[in-house]
């Protein structure tokens, strides 16, 4: 069995999103996006954050340009599934790079997904207090201390989700980024010391969020496939992680500017 590849032949490419849903709310802002991509002769993951605020131009027929987490919501308003294709559309057209699979996530179902495996084992980098995560309602404190900590998904989702911090440059959308793949890498780490590397247990934990997860059409082949390189990646793979933020490519890959 073999993964869907881009027209090179060497590279699998997954959009991966995390979309606002939250209680009481019909936020349908895609504030995480992920470009993960495969490389089949070195099995190397890289994982390319891009900002919810990085501006596109949402309508391909129009010259108008909004953040970028505005256009799943403005294409699902069109029907059903038009939103993701939209998404992918764009940033196939901002990176230049062909999109195999995509699946996006909601709040609950990153937290249900993550109980389901019993937690994961995240390194904190800098410790951190945010006096404004978002509650139901008004805002509340969560906060973090530099080392290696054990989260359940609740945890887990204040950690990827906390923007407001004024320490060690932890509020920035960017710091947001780099800790949600921290997340992704643990998860992995997860599936894999819990030995789930089987179709059957992937398809087992797929089920348990089903209710709360879209995923680009697959086939038991594509999981058999997926199954197969991770053990690939695990025995030779490196992650790599990129976050398109105004330093990246020594500032020309993107611009900074208050509108």
């Amino acid at each position: 069995p073999k993964l869907a590849t881009d027209s090179s032949g060497i590279y699998t490419n997954i959009l991966l999103v995390g979309i606002d849903t939250r209680e009481g709310g019909d936020l349908l802002n895609t504030d995480t996006i992920i470009l993960a991509s495969y490389n089949h002769e070195t099995h190397d993951v890289t994982m390319v954050s891009i900002p919810r605020d990085f501006h596109v131009q949402v309508n391909p027929d129009v010259h108008w340009f909004n953040r970028i987490n505005s256009v799943y919501s403005t294409y699902e308003a069109k029907g059903e599934g038009q939103g993701l294709l939209r998404l992918r559309e764009v940033v196939t057209e901002i990176t230049g790079i062909e999109i195999q699979y995509h699946a996006m996530i909601d709040f609950k179902g990153f937290v249900e997904l993550i109980d389901t495996l019993g937690g994961i084992d995240v390194y904190v980098e800098n410790s951190f207090t945010d006096y404004r995560y978002p509650a139901e309602p008004g805002y509340k404190t969560v906060s973090f201390e530099e080392g290696p900590q054990h989260m359940d998904g609740s945890t887990a989702l204040e950690y990827a989700r906390s923007r407001h911090s004024l320490q060690n440059g932890a509020g920035s959308d960017f710091a947001r980024a780099r800790r949600q793949q921290n997340v992704i890498s643990a998860v992995t780490d997860k599936i894999i010391s819990n030995s789930l590397l089987n179709p059957q247990s992937l398809m087992n934990l797929l089920n348990v969020i089903q209710d709360n997860v879209q995923i680009s059409e697959f086939t038991l082949t594509d999981v058999e496939a997926g199954v197969n390189e991770l053990q690939n990646f695990t025995e030779d793979g490196e992650t790599y992680s990129f976050v398109l933020d105004p330093n990246a490519g020594a500032g020309k890959l993107i611009t900074s500017k208050n509108v």
